[in-house]
């Protein structure tokens, strides 16, 4: 059962640096501990004057962690994540797309961003980050602002140290989660989620092409809410979630798609575990080192489905911290 609880403004995080408006708190330069959760109020909904990013921890309040000027022609502040160099960084769709790094923490509500001008035209929102092995972070546009201007659209490519843009040859159709891995033969394998198509592509970042066949398919088409986040497990495993009745919002379920293939009858490709407690909407999956798995949530929390090593299965989806303080968590990324 999910409970509510107020904003209490519970103590910050002694390891990180942080300076909440109003607040003076001393720096530290040191790492954000590994498996230490971090969120972000994606659609900027959370309390009044409090911080748009968030540590997260099991039955706690939510620790503020670092503040951010959502623009003013569209408040998406997601999705959030490390990146190879250890730093975290946060993609917001204000001025057709913005990359910062929050590693420091505090207000950075004037730093200067690592990228702008990211995609062609103004997200309504961004919904996958990934990163690959030379630095660069990968994010998709998965919905226009203004609905004239419908994809489909590329996925587009940032460079960490020097802020060049530049994007994916192949263009998809409401592209949602991504997810990177080398494959056997040591190229660099973008997934690719195609939510309006149902299915999940490969894209060859070694050799710059689209491969022709798609990993996994059948899904039902779902333009928007219907989750559609992609994630490797520390095991190697690939895991997809989706909206399994595009009428349901509460039908919401995680697959094993780590070997691809025909996913239409769900009687034949059951998921490893549902997500019927809460609403789909982007929901970012993510799993810490234990390989328990964590899920965004398109209400006030954050939930996570504890892995049973010795069974090798998931358990139900619970509510991990306390109330998010009202924003839409749907974003979640763990530390490395």
């Amino acid at each position: 059962m999910v409970h509510s609880h107020k904003w209490k403004g519970h103590a910050f995080f002694s390891t990180v640096a942080l300076a909440v408006a109003g607040l003076a708190v001393t720096a530290s330069a040191a790492p954000i501990p590994k498996d230490t959760v971090v969120t972000s109020y994606a659609d900027n909904n959370g309390p009044a004057g409090d911080p748009q990013v968030v540590i997260l921890e099991k039955d706690s309040d939510p620790t503020p962690f670092a503040t951010v000027d959502p623009g003013a022609d569209r408040a998406w502040l997601a999705p959030i994540g490390f990146g190879p160099d250890g730093h975290l960084y946060l993609a917001q769709a204000t001025n057709n797309g913005t990359l910062l790094d929050l590693t420091d923490g505090g207000d950075r509500s004037s730093a200067k961003p690592v990228a702008t001008n990211i995609f062609p035209v103004l997200p309504h929102k961004i919904s996958g980050m990934a990163f690959d092995a030379e630095g660069n972070v990968y994010l998709s546009l998965s919905e226009p602002e203004d609905s004239a201007n419908d994809g489909p659209y590329p996925v587009s490519r940032v460079e960490l140290k020097t802020g060049k843009v530049s994007q994916t040859k192949a263009t998809f159709d409401r592209a949602k989660g991504l997810a990177i891995r080398k494959n056997a033969d040591g190229k660099e394998i973008l997934y690719i989620v195609e939510g309006n198509k149902g299915q999940v592509l490969t894209y060859n970042l070694t050799d710059d092409k689209l491969d022709e066949k798609p990993l996994a398919t059948g899904f039902p088409a779902i333009a928007d809410h219907g989750m559609q986040q992609i994630a490797f497990d520390p095991r190697g495993k690939l895991f997809l979630s989706w909206q399994m009745d595009p009428s349901d919002r509460n039908t919401g379920a995680v697959f094993d798609i780590t070997n691809g293939g025909d996913f239409s009858d769900f009687t034949k490709t059951p998921p490893v575990v549902m997500a019927a407690g809460f609403g789909t909407d982007v929901n970012g999956l993510a799993f810490d080192s234990k390989n328990n798995m964590y899920m965004g949530g398109d209400n006030h929390f954050t939930f996570v489905s504890p892995f049973d090593a010795s069974a090798g299965t998931f358990g139900e989806f619970t509510q991990y911290a306390n109330d998010n303080g009202g924003g839409d968590c749907e974003s979640i990324t763990i530390a490395p």
